[in-house]
């Protein structure tokens, strides 16, 4: 049965984060707020629950999902952050910035989430949901957005329900934050070397990050 914490102040907050570090360290499957649409959140190293994700959305396999870390130091677990890849964590992040980077040897990411790709895709949103969840577990938590494959993004519990279906009760567990804002979606960049590329533009513009690039360097 899916259990549902509306959250309206602190003490709903940690006990939905209470509730949603048990579901996830058993499998389960979340459903929560981001700084940009709701999520579904498993566990990251499990891959049985990353393949319930991909049902339940409809995702082609061929697509990788992105995960949520607490901070750069759990990150440096399972990618490499090389010198612009820290610079541009510690300026924009928290933020929506999705950083695209070459996984450790030893990761321990299952190929399903990266579509058998050695790269993983990093978020440190700024929620205080999202800070408290990957703040409560030791693993990284998935953050692709709560929708059926190629349908609107999902900003209200209603819009998750109406898109998903019967699936929706599939959901282990609920943290509804009411209504959020209607924005864009996380900047995606991939980071090689000294080499950034762009995936796709969101809220954060390209040109930004670029700018804040060159003006590092020219100062080193």
């Amino acid at each position: 049965m899916t259990q549902i914490v509306r959250i309206q102040n602190r003490v709903d907050l940690d006990n939905g984060i209470r509730l949603a570090a048990e579901i996830l360290k058993t499998g389960g499957v979340a459903l929560y707020p981001t700084d940009t649409t709701y999520a579904l959140a498993v566990n990251a190293l499990d891959a049985e629950a990353i393949d319930r994700v991909f049902q339940l959305k409809g995702r082609d396999y061929s697509k990788p999902i992105h995960v949520i870390v607490r901070d750069i130091g759990q990150a440096s677990r399972y990618v490499i952050l090389n010198d612009t890849a820290r610079q541009i964590a510690e300026h924009f992040l928290p933020g929506a910035l999705t950083l695209v980077l070459t996984q450790n040897a030893n990761s321990g990411i299952p190929p399903v989430l990266v579509a058998n790709a050695n790269t993983l895709g990093i978020r440190i949103p700024d929620h205080p949901v999202c800070k408290s969840l990957s703040g409560a577990l030791d693993f990284p938590v998935t953050t692709t957005s709560a929708n059926r494959s190629g349908l609107p993004n999902t900003y209200t519990i209603e819009s998750v329900e109406q898109q998903l279906g019967t699936d929706f009760k599939t959901i282990d567990l609920i943290l509804d934050a009411s209504q959020l804002e209607a924005g864009g979606v996380s900047t995606v960049i991939a980071i090689e070397a000294e080499s950034i590329k762009l995936i796709r533009e969101g809220i954060i513009p390209f040109e930004s990050i670029t700018d804040f690039v060159n003006h590092t360097r020219r100062k080193v």
